[in-house]
């Protein structure tokens, strides 16, 4: 019951975003079926994640979501503001905002994958190249950064 609630809001959330608006209501629904999503696939909490993200892009879980859910949005955040940094690299020019958008995503990456922030890491130097992550940054994102720089 649970992946079916979560799946059928992130699709018609996902339907909406693509035509052009979302209905506050889809996105409310959304947002308690991630809360509900006990025993739900990684990947269909990262798609949901995500499809909350395009449709409410401040979204972020309560502190009383499942670990799951807050490591499912940590990385579509994630991807999502990579994404997002290498697509204006390519063409040309790269927004501040999103340059932030992408650090702030890095600190916050508990539960990403070595890939996903070593992605992120190196689109982070190609838009902003004497960035280095704070100390306070995850251990994890430090390496990713080191490696990504060494490349």
């Amino acid at each position: 019951w649970a992946t079916a609630r979560l799946v059928n809001a992130y699709v018609t959330v996902e339907t909406q975003y693509r035509s052009g608006e979302v209905a506050p209501v889809q996105v409310q629904a959304l947002g308690e079926a991630l809360l509900a999503a006990g025993g739900v696939s990684a990947g269909q909490l990262r798609g949901a994640a995500a499809a909350m993200l395009r449709a409410s892009p401040g979204w972020e879980p309560p502190q009383r979501a499942p670990p799951e859910v807050r490591e499912a949005w940590a990385t579509a955040r994630l991807v999502n503001a990579y994404v997002t940094v290498e697509t204006q690299y390519r063409s040309g020019e790269v927004a501040p905002v999103q340059v932030q958008a992408l650090g702030e995503a890095l600190l916050a990456a508990g539960g990403v994958s070595a890939g996903q922030l070593r992605g992120a890491a190196a689109a982070m130097l190609r838009a902003s190249p004497g960035w280095e992550p704070p100390q306070r940054a995850p251990p994890e994102v430090r390496e990713a950064w080191a490696t990504a720089r060494l490349v």
